[in-house]
Parts: C-alpha cells; sequence; structure tokens
C-alpha cells in the first residue's frame, strides 16, 4: 500500500499544523504572533536601536500589511516616530494599537520600548520573558502626550 505522505513530510506537516495553532492563541483567549511575524517584530526593535528606522519600518510595514491591527507593529511604529520627534503619529499609532492590546501576549524583546521603562524593569534576558502589551502601549501613549503638550 502506497502512502499519501512520506514519514518525514508527515512530521514537517505535524510540526507547522502545531506551531501554527499554538502561535494563534491560547486557552485564555491570549493571542501571540506567528513565528514569522515574531521574528520580524524582533528584528525591527533591534534595528530601531541600531537607528536603522527605514529598515525597520520597511519591516513593520510587512507585518501590517499581513495584519493590520497588529498592535507590536504599530507600537513599534510609534517608536519610531518618536526617535524622529514625530509624536501626533506615534499617538495616532499606539491610540490604534490600543484595542487589540488587552490579550496579545509576546516575548518583552518584539514590544519596541519607547519611554525606557520596559529594558529598566526586565532582567536582560528579554527574548525569555513574555508579556502582555496594553499596559506597555497605556504607558507609552501617556508618554508621548506629555511630549505633545511641551510643544
Amino acid at each position: 500500500m502506497k502512502k499519501w505522505l512520506p514519514k518525514g513530510k508527515v512530521l514537517w506537516v505535524g510540526i507547522y499544523l502545531f506551531i501554527f495553532v499554538i502561535s494563534q492563541s491560547d486557552a485564555n483567549g491570549e493571542r501571540f504572533p506567528n513565528p514569522e511575524t515574531a521574528m520580524m517584530l524582533a528584528k525591527s526593535c533591534e534595528l530601531i536601536d541600531k537607528g536603522n528606522f527605514d529598515k525597520a519600518d520597511e519591516i513593520l510595514q510587512k507585518v501590517l500589511q499581513n495584519d493590520a491591527t497588529n498592535p507590536v507593529g504599530l507600537n513599534n511604529l510609534a517608536a519610531i516616530m518618536v526617535k524622529r520627534k514625530q509624536y501626533d503619529k506615534a499617538l495616532y499609532y499606539l491610540e490604534k494599537a490600543l484595542p487589540n492590546a488587552k490579550t496579545y501576549v509576546v516575548k518583552a524583546n518584539m514590544v519596541c520600548d519607547i519611554d525606557g521603562s520596559l529594558k529598566e524593569n526586565l532582567p536582560k534576558d528579554l527574548e525569555n520573558w513574555e508579556i502582555t502589551i496594553e499596559a506597555r502601549i497605556l504607558n507609552h501613549i501617556t508618554w508621548v502626550k506629555a511630549r505633545t503638550t511641551r510643544r
């Protein structure tokens, strides 16, 4: 009897299905980014930290093209706007991110820090810590609003 998939392919199909299922949500309704998106978000933070805003923006546009309401992508785009001192645009992106942020869980190294408090309050191995980003975005909104009123 001929099998419809060789053993190795069955294993890979199973692995991809498992990754897809766990990347979408858990029993509490929390959402996680898929692995490709997670890598792109982490890379965008790395590029922003290095001052390469154009490349980070390019990556984030790809993330948002696939998921226009991705709260981490919108937060990271806001981080670029803050670095460019475009606080009104930063506030726009943060407010757009807020409705979907409540149940979105990510590794801490995927969320770009706008106000400097994230890296001060978490251990150095950020890639090992999962956080929900609603509180981060609320803090960032407060921080950005303070900057917009100073002008």
